[in-house]
């Protein structure tokens, strides 16, 4: 068993698609079925494996939980945006998305965009904005923010101890706060779904 290749990348997939419909990962005999393992002891030696790379955490009981997220797909390498080039579909990596837009799990939340105060920094109604809570803004951030109990997402500037908040759209004004301010927190990725 012990020389048994083991494809990572399909366990990967294959579990992906099993949470998304179970909503929750697999019992080992679970796995055995779902991915066709003749045996138990085969499924939770492909368990280890994902364990051994740490995909997957197992507790004393033997109960699997994810140890880093399993929405892992293929990174096929870099596409030139300038002048054409020869293609060449060749798998470098596996990133699962909350690996690259995510550096904080336990204060990111995600918030779906409306208006188009931020049209011209790229930021379009229906987006979503990847937000860290309680990091603290720099200048020209993009943040969430409570102006005078309103919530608004705009660039943050700061200029001698005044904080200003500054849309990305010529239409709007400059905000500045009357009574209150509190930023929820920053700007740290973007999604969009183009189709």
């Amino acid at each position: 068993m012990t020389n048994t290749p083991i494809d990572l990348s399909h366990l990967m997939v294959g579990l992906r698609d099993y949470v998304r419909e179970q909503q929750r990962l697999p019992s080992v005999q679970e796995f055995a079925t779902y991915f066709g393992y003749r045996s138990k002891s085969a499924a939770s030696y492909a368990i280890t494996k994902l364990v051994d790379k740490g995909f997957l955490s197992k507790d004393s009981t033997g109960r699997i939980s994810l140890a880093k997220p399993i929405m892992a797909y293929p990174v096929l390498g870099a596409i030139r945006a300038g002048h054409p080039d020869l293609p060449e579909e060749e798998v470098i990596d596996h990133l699962a998305f909350d690996d690259f837009l995510v550096r904080n799990a336990k204060s990111t939340y995600l918030i779906k965009v409306s208006g188009d105060s931020m049209n011209e920094a790229g930021i379009f109604p229906n987006d979503i904005v990847v937000v860290e809570k309680g990091k603290q803004p720099r200048h020209g951030d993009v943040v969430v923010a409570i102006l005078d109990g309103e919530w608004t997402l705009k660039y943050f500037y700061l200029d001698h101890g005044l904080i200003q908040l500054v849309p990305a759209n010529k239409a709007y004004p400059i905000l500045e706060p009357r009574h209150s301010l509190v930023i929820w927190g920053v700007v740290v990725s973007l999604m969009r779904r183009l189709k």
